[in-house]
């Protein structure tokens, strides 16, 4: 049970912007035990990270509880406990984007009616699609594209507004073009950076990481939401990429031992001459069923991230500096060494095959 006199004392002096050392020493000096001054000041992290938008939190722009993130197993809890305090607002987002593209594979399924091998050398020279569902497929497959691309925004959405499922889309698609512009300019600088032998990637990966919890929570668009995000993970650039990484490590271990049970029963399937339909609709099923979770989770994990680092640097990048054109001159270098390298691979093979 957190002591709450050391808790508020903790908290009221973080407001007026004194240091975590001197505060553990005088209540150390009053008579508080060493962990019951440790177990408030976790609590006090705790409720930073419970705090839907602190960077509006003005009293609580003093130092943090600590220099460094919380660890992924904190982070994680706070994800988890977020996830289900409302699990039919974040589940039934992501489940939008994920029911439809079960019904697209459904209906767009060309193994429909097949059994084994055969069918499917018969199937091969059979297979065609009348022009009404290619139009259905299309606009199915548009709708799904759209959704896929608006859930991250409407779930961090629901998450600052406390609002329901079809609000948070409603306000999602209201800002859908500064999203799209964020999303495409970051695309654009950080996929150039990889071009340059990927560490100048990773570095730019890191550093607009942050930008979508920017864009929804302080709302600044393209460039600024970039630098802004940049701003906060300067500093704790390592300590950000294991963050992610350790969840992410996570995830993939799971879905790989997911795919390799999923996909080992298709092939066995295909070899032994069984595979139907059925089976491959009910396997594109499991196969999405946990993106329900993983993908929210992923969201709040790094809106854990976000929140503490929003914290710890309270006011950082606020105004948009001049000297931002590394921006651009990077990936700018990507393409013209992607240029360079496809201009000499073709005069190459041009010796190649003139010899």
């Amino acid at each position: 049970m957190v002591n709450k006199e050391a808790l508020d004392y903790i908290l009221e002096c973080l407001r007026q912007k004194i240091e975590p050392q001197a505060i553990r020493a005088h209540l150390k000096a009053t008579g508080y035990s060493d962990p019951i001054v440790e177990e408030a000041f976790k609590e006090a992290e705790g409720t930073i990270l419970a705090s839907p938008a602190p960077h509006l939190a003005a009293p609580l722009e003093a130092r943090l509880v600590a220099d460094g993130l919380p660890g992924m197993s904190n982070l994680l809890s706070f994800a988890w406990r977020e996830l289900f305090s409302r699990p039919r607002v974040y589940l039934g987002i992501q489940f939008l984007p994920i029911a439809l593209g079960i019904l697209l594979a459904v209906i767009d399924n060309p193994l429909k009616g097949v059994r084994g091998i055969q069918g499917l050398q018969q199937l091969s020279s059979s297979f065609s699609v009348s022009p009404a569902l290619a139009v259905a497929l299309t606009m199915l497959t548009l709708l799904g594209w759209l959704l896929n691309l608006l859930s991250p925004l409407a779930l961090l959405t629901a998450y600052r507004d406390a609002v329901g499922v079809r609000e948070a889309y409603r306000r999602a698609l209201k800002n859908f073009y500064g999203y799209l512009w964020l999303i495409g300019l970051s695309g654009l600088i950080i996929g150039g950076s990889f071009l340059l032998f990927i560490i100048p990637g990773v570095l730019f990966s890191l550093w607009f990481s942050l930008a979508l919890y920017v864009f929804v929570f302080e709302n600044l668009k393209g460039a600024r939401a970039l630098h802004k995000s940049r701003a906060y993970v300067e500093g704790h650039t390592f300590e950000v990429f294991i963050r992610l990484f350790e969840l992410g490590l996570l995830l993939g271990i799971l879905a790989w031992i997911m795919n390799f049970f999923l996909g080992g029963s298709l092939y066995l399937s295909f070899m032994q001459n069984t595979l139907s339909s059925s089976q491959v609709t009910l396997t594109t099923i499991l196969w999405s069923l946990p993106t329900l979770v993983t993908t929210p989770l992923w969201l709040l994990y790094v809106a854990g991230i976000y929140k503490k680092l929003a914290f710890l640097k309270a006011g950082a990048g606020a105004d948009f500096p001049a000297g931002t054109r590394m921006y651009w001159i990077v990936p700018l270098l990507g393409l013209i060494v992607l240029f360079v390298v496809f201009i000499g691979g073709a005069a190459l093979l041009a010796r190649l095959f003139t010899h």
